[in-house]
Parts: C-alpha cells; structure tokens; sequence
C-alpha cells in the first residue's frame, strides 16, 4: 500500500472519529506541518464521496443521526385576540393618515395660488400667482449614449480546451472577468468525475498557478464556481 493510500486511510478514520487520542493529535500536528496533508483532509470532509464505501456510509449515518437529534420546533401558535384588535385598530388608523395626505397633495393648484401687493400702491393684486409645473424632461435615451449591459458569466481564456502539458511545465489557468465575491477554482478527473486540486479564490483575482507535476497524468476538466463553463486539458507522461 503506498503512502497516499496510508493517508487516505488515516484521513478517513479521523473524520470517522475511530482514532485514539494520541493518534488525533498526532494527526493534527501533522495538519499543522505538512501543508499537503492537511489540503488532503480538507478536500475529504468537503467531498465525502473520496472515502471508500465502507466509510461513505458510515459518514452519512453520522449526519443522519446527528439531524434525528436536533430539537423539535415549537408548533405556531395564533395571536391573542386583544393582539388581533390591536393590530387591527393601528393598521385602520395608518390608512386613514394615508388619504388625508393623498388628499391634499391632490388639490387644484388655483387653491395655494399667492396674492402679492404692489410695491408702489400698496394695493391688493387681484391677479393670482400660481406656481408653474415642473418642465418634464424626455425618457427616451439619446442615441449616442451608451446602454448599460449586464455582467457575462466568466469566460474561461486559458489553458485552450484540450490543450496537452508535460509534467515539467508550469499551468497557468486564467478567465476573462475578475471575481467579484470569494468563490472557489476546482480541478476534475474527466475519466473518475472526482475532484484533483481545488482552491479558493479572493475577489479581484483572475488567475491560477500549479506545476503540472502536481497533477498526474491523464484528462481533466476544470472551472471557476460552477460547472456551467468549463475546459479541458491533458497532462501528459
């Protein structure tokens, strides 16, 4: 057995909680030092579906009784009838506030018109100043403003799709429109349909290093927080 089959192993039973204390803390010491191992374990408790099917069903029990014994919610229970009035009552008064105020703001203009006096006779006017109506402006758009458009998906750029790497290169996978809010970057066996290497990506950031000996050879596919657009790529010996 080798030693990525040992880790797994070891990974496993520790998410499973079978291990004994002194094993779980020398696990965890070795989270805490080898950065490899610890990426592996995180990548397990995300993707369960890793675990042989031993430890798949022994892991969805867990979280099948952990669900049965979370309390009961208390059933609803209807308001009382003093609250019923109550409410009642306040809602009538604030529609009742609402058409007085409807109402005055509907009234004719001639009604607030102002009556000034003459500043040489001192005399009442008895023409009426009304106020004028605002100048309504135009809501058809000119023609050589730009229209607004929405946002596109983000557009995968690089590597092209089916593009073949040797194990000495350098990957450098990129897309088009920066992420706007923290999202994930995610690399699949197209032949196993399980994840390779994922990793979170922080707003403003559009691009992805990773050599590709990190990645063994075969075909994979790869994409940024959904599968909606994706690319392929081959790795070879």
């Amino acid at each position: 057995m080798n030693s990525d089959q040992n880790d797994n192993d070891l990974i496993e039973k520790y998410l499973l909680e079978k291990l004994s204390g002194e094993e779980v803390v020398a696990v965890e010491t070795r989270m805490g030092e080898d950065r490899e191992f610890a990426r592996k374990c995180r990548l397990m408790k995300t993707f369960p579906e890793m675990m042989s099917a031993e430890g798949k069903l022994e892991y969805d029990r867990k979280f099948a009784v952990v669900a049965e014994q979370e309390p009961e919610r208390k059933p609803f229970r209807s308001p009382k009838p003093k609250t019923v009035t109550w409410v009642g009552s306040a809602l009538i008064l604030i529609v009742i506030v609402v058409l007085i105020f409807v109402f005055r703001t509907n009234q004719p203009a001639a009604d607030s018109a102002k009556w000034v006096t003459s500043p040489v006779t001192d005399t009442v006017n008895p023409k009426p100043i009304v106020a004028s109506e605002p100048e309504k402006k135009s809501v058809i758009p000119a023609v050589d403003q730009p229209v607004e458009q929405a946002h596109d998906a983000i557009e995968l750029i690089n590597p092209a799709d089916g593009k073949s790497f040797g194990r000495t290169g350098e990957i450098v996978f990129s897309w088009k429109q920066e992420t706007d809010s923290f999202t994930r970057f995610f690399i699949c066996s197209e032949i196993r349909d399980k994840v390779v290497l994922w990793r979170g990506i922080r707003p403003g950031v559009r691009e992805f290093r990773v050599p590709a000996a990190n990645i063994y050879p075969g075909k994979f596919y790869w994409f940024v927080g959904t599968k909606d657009v994706k690319r392929t790529f081959v790795v070879s010996e």
